[in-house]
């Protein structure tokens, strides 16, 4: 199934999904399909194209996120992976070109959320963990501050958290 969908800048369409694996697939402008590369995952949930057409996408592998990029022309340039107990739940991109990746880890009173944050070669810069139930939605502002959205347990049920994290 589609689980999220980009365009770059030469309006080609990059589409995400499971099938039954994780699987990135690329088409023209036209709707020819360019390129498929299949990713060890169970979902991916996250899916960024920076401005030279390098791709982007996380998600869930076992009790791990896993990040990757991938150039415009489909060749794996880098994988990470991250202990995490939902996997990724969304990716977004920095001014500078890091990538960042929300989820969760699992604490001894309470889940807390957590974001990954990477620079554009994939070497991991900090792995940080916030109140909140999981991360559920990312943005980075001009200036590198994150946005995340998060779930976070109210009285009679699920509220939301919003918080900016600075780089």
């Amino acid at each position: 199934s589609l689980s999220r969908v980009a365009t770059d800048a030469n309006g080609d369409v990059v589409v995400i999904g499971e099938a039954p694996a994780g699987v990135v697939k690329k088409y023209s402008r036209a709707g020819a399909l360019l390129w498929t590369r299949p990713i060890a995952v169970n979902y991916l949930n996250g899916l960024a194209i920076d401005a030279s057409g390098s791709i982007f996408v996380a998600g869930n592998l076992a009790t791990s996120m896993v990040t990757a990029a991938f150039d415009p022309a489909g060749n794996p340039l880098w994988s990470r992976t991250t202990p995490s107990a939902t996997g990724a739940t969304d990716l977004a991109l920095g001014p500078a070109g890091e990538v960042y990746v929300g989820g969760a880890v699992l604490g001894v009173a309470q889940n807390r959320s957590l974001v990954a944050k990477f620079d554009t070669s994939g070497t991991a810069a900090w792995v940080r963990t916030y109140p909140g139930l999981q991360v559920r939605r990312l943005g980075v502002d001009r200036h590198g501050d994150v946005v995340c959205i998060s779930g976070v347990s109210g009285i009679g049920g699920l509220d939301w958290r919003t918080q900016k994290i600075s780089p």
